[in-house]
């Protein structure tokens, strides 16, 4: 039996006690990460720089009078209606050391977020100095020594979220602070898609696993746990793109082998009264419920769910978009993008048209409506785009392209490291499409 000689020496020993088990007790992980030397991706706040444009941004060989060129490209699609934008309608910079991986703009599009082989998460804005002119501004928020793989931007505008090998982390753009990690997963994280609700950031593995992180109403919402991961399955190979549709109901993916797949939301099945988590199968927050909506048995190398998520189009490495109607998965007609091969998709809104843009691989900018033309020869069942705008060609390959939400605004990425920015809004491309 332990005696002590006064009350202050018995006072002292179950403080010790207390201390020691509390020390032992198991404690939840506060999901608020402040990275330290074993993360390597670090916030930054750097010197804003105020950009010039890069000279020449078209190629010298090719940078005769654009009214000069062939009435046919080089692919044999017809562009000699289509507008020619001419090269001092870009405004380009150079933003990273190496190829950019990853692009995202904001719904204005007067800022946009890069990452990329450096490592480095750089903010591109164009802002009106006092005299009325713009200026290419830019910094670096962010750096790892592991490459950028993929950005996703909030609904709201106000978080980041960043894909690199094995993790999924959350910058606070307004405090420029990262605030959440996920590491434990294994993998190359492929593509990043938020649910419009700011609930869940799904992430597509190069395995074709995809997850999604549960960033609110749950217990362990935003942790870095497996217990804040729900799993769909059903992918087989790597994921190229993902999109969860604006009703944040279902999602679709695309897979590299040529495959688009839709599933239900875990949450749109409860809500459904589907799942109940009272059973075993249902706590495992494993989803089972895809659904084939085709097999292209062809590479993908470019997936789109349209703003409004009344569609949803598909790019193979041969040039042919193949179209579907949402409502019902109904397959439109396919058409010819380009035999030369296409780069990357995307839709540019804000004008009276809703267009889709490509990156070619011989280095343009097309601007093509949605309604196709029809071939004369019935005999052919794939249609030519009705092309209505394109760039001059540029220096170097362009690898990403996106469109800002709100205004017709279109940004890109080119190999070398440069970011290019295009500004539609007086550009006259109104009521061209035709019926």
């Amino acid at each position: 039996m332990l005696k002590f000689c006064d009350n202050n020496e018995a006072k002292l020993f179950l403080a010790v006690i207390l201390a020691l088990a509390s020390s032992c007790a198991p404690s939840r992980p506060d999901s608020r990460v402040k990275p330290d030397k074993t993360t390597t991706l670090q916030s930054v706040k750097s010197q804003v720089v105020e950009q010039k444009a890069d000279a020449p941004l078209i190629s010298r060989s090719l940078s005769r009078d654009l009214s000069e060129l062939d009435s046919d490209s080089e692919d044999g699609l017809a562009e000699s209606s289509a507008k020619r934008l001419s090269g001092s309608s870009f405004t380009s910079h150079q933003a990273h050391q190496g190829e950019v991986h990853a692009l995202v703009v904001s719904d204005t599009g007067s800022e946009s977020y890069s990452g990329g082989l450096d490592g480095k998460i750089v903010r591109s804005r164009i802002i009106e100095n006092p005299s009325g002119k713009k200026i290419h501004t830019t910094e670096v928020i962010a750096e790892s020594s592991r490459e950028i793989l993929t950005l996703a931007l909030s609904p709201d505008g106000r978080t980041l979220a960043v894909g690199q090998y094995s993790s999924v982390s959350l910058l606070d753009l307004r405090t420029l602070e990262f605030t959440h990690q996920l590491t434990r997963i294994r993998g190359r994280v492929g593509h990043l898609s938020w649910d419009p609700r700011g609930e869940f950031v799904f992430f597509g593995l190069r395995s074709g696993k995809i997850y999604a992180w549960k960033l609110a109403n749950s217990e362990f919402a935003g942790e870095n746990s497996l217990k804040a991961i729900e799993e769909y399955s059903g992918a087989v190979s790597p994921i190229v793109g993902l999109a969860v549709h604006p009703e944040g109901k279902v999602f679709f993916a695309a897979e590299r082998s040529g495959r688009v797949i839709v599933w239900r939301l875990i949450r749109t099945e409860e809500e459904m009264g589907l799942r109940s988590k009272s059973t075993a199968v249902d706590k495992s927050r494993v989803s089972r419920s895809a659904k084939l909506v085709t097999n292209l048995e062809m590479e993908i190398v470019s997936f789109l769910l349209t703003d409004d998520g009344k569609e949803i189009y598909s790019l193979t490495i041969d040039g042919v978009l193949r179209p579907w109607k949402v409502r019902g998965l109904v397959p439109q007609p396919k058409v010819m993008l380009g035999k030369g091969g296409i780069v990357d998709l995307n839709e540019l809104v804000g004008l009276e048209d809703r267009l889709l843009t490509v990156a070619t691989r011989s280095q343009k900018i097309r601007l093509f409506c949605k309604n196709p033309i029809v071939k004369r020869d019935p005999g052919i069942n794939t249609l030519d785009p009705n092309i209505i705008a394109t760039s001059p060609i540029f220096k170097q390959p362009l690898i990403r392209l996106v469109g800002a939400r709100t205004r017709p605004v279109l940004w890109a990425t080119q190999k070398s490291g440069s970011v290019l920015m295009l500004d539609l809004e007086k550009a006259r491309l109104e009521n061209l499409c035709r019926s």
